[in-house]
């Protein structure tokens, strides 16, 4: 694989249309709008996706990113960084699972109250509409993306039992390395080094292609 002093980033949203904030001097970082669904999320990956050389993705745009490069890999996609990704659905938070079926049989403006007190304890933005939310993820659990990394790929994960299943995972898969997160930044920016997609000049040295 070839190395590069630049790199072109594509950015892909959470749940909520959020960006993962990474950069690299010199690499400039592009960004797709949120989608309501996680087919729709690929295909606007499909419209936008120009040669790119690394897609970054958390939660729900990571499982888009993920689909993305498993069901196309455009050779020149060089890596793909999940973040806070689900391993499977069976990691799916079930108090999460129920609250989407349960959404529908209650008033909406008692749900969305709901959901923005929520937001607001967790310290986040509750400017987000819970409908457009609930379609995100009940397209998650219809499509799903297959377990294979066509590419070389880092998953960072703040939950244990998530990084837990991906390291399983990356025993099986030799394309695929899992860190827990620490400093994002600095762990996305070696990884990139180690596997040659950033030129080994940039910021230190690392192995030689």
């Amino acid at each position: 694989m070839k190395h590069r002093s630049q790199i072109s980033i594509l950015s892909v949203p959470n749940l909520q249309g959020e960006h993962f904030s990474f950069a690299v001097e010199n690499c400039p970082q592009y960004c797709v709008p949120v989608e309501d669904s996680l087919p729709d999320q690929v295909e606007c990956l499909l419209r936008e996706y120009n040669n790119h050389s690394l897609l970054i993705g958390s939660s729900f745009g990571g499982l888009a990113a993920w689909t993305f490069s498993a069901e196309q890999c455009p050779n020149g996609l060089e890596g793909l960084v999940l973040i806070d990704v689900l391993p499977s659905l069976d990691y799916f938070p079930r108090w999460r699972l129920l609250g989407v079926h349960l959404s529908p049989l209650l008033p909406k403006k008692l749900t969305q109250s709901i959901y923005n007190k929520y937001r607001l304890v967790c310290g986040q933005s509750d400017d987000h509409n819970l409908e457009k939310i609930s379609r995100r993820i009940h397209s998650i659990i219809e499509k799903f993306p297959v377990q294979e990394f066509p590419i070389p790929t880092l998953v960072l994960s703040s939950n244990k039992r998530f990084h837990k299943e991906w390291l399983r995972l990356s025993n099986s898969h030799k394309q695929l390395s899992a860190q827990r997160i620490n400093n994002p930044s600095n762990q996305i920016i070696e990884w990139l080094q180690l596997k040659c997609i950033l030129n080994k000049e940039y910021a230190g040295s690392s192995p030689d292609c």
